[in-house]
């Protein structure tokens, strides 16, 4: 019997049974390595994401992280968390890291200097 994932995809195959069975064990072998392998699944899920997102290794990161001195490149405070990698949107060219909040407020803010200053103004800075 041909489960309900593979069912719309391959209903016109002539090997669907085959196909199935060996794609539904490949899923499940899969899902039980990562619910054995918590810790293992995490660092692959942030490498794969570091390289195809930003096209960063680990080394490129701990770069950045000990060039600002561990520290978010706006604020400047120390996270307790990861610190997220900021890119321009367009290009694609890595930034900086940015804490949590930092990151969140530039997204936001679209990413939109002339938004940012006047929001920095709104709050009574003059540039």
């Amino acid at each position: 019997m041909i489960c309900e994932a593979c069912r719309g995809e391959f209903e016109e195959t002539r090997d669907w049974h085959r196909f199935c069975s060996t794609l539904c064990q490949s899923r499940n072998n899969l899902k039980g390595w990562r619910k054995s392998n918590p810790d293992k699944e995490k660092k692959h899920k942030r490498r794969y994401r570091l390289k195809h997102a930003f096209g960063l290794t680990e080394e490129d990161y701990e770069e950045l992280f000990k060039k600002q001195n561990g520290r978010c490149a706006i604020c400047s405070k120390v996270s307790t968390r990861t610190l997220d990698v900021d890119h321009c949107h367009t290009t694609g060219k890595v930034r900086g890291l940015l804490c949590n909040q930092c990151n969140v407020a530039l997204g936001l803010l679209k990413d939109n200097p002339l938004i940012i200053k006047a929001a920095y103004e709104y709050l009574g800075g003059t540039l």
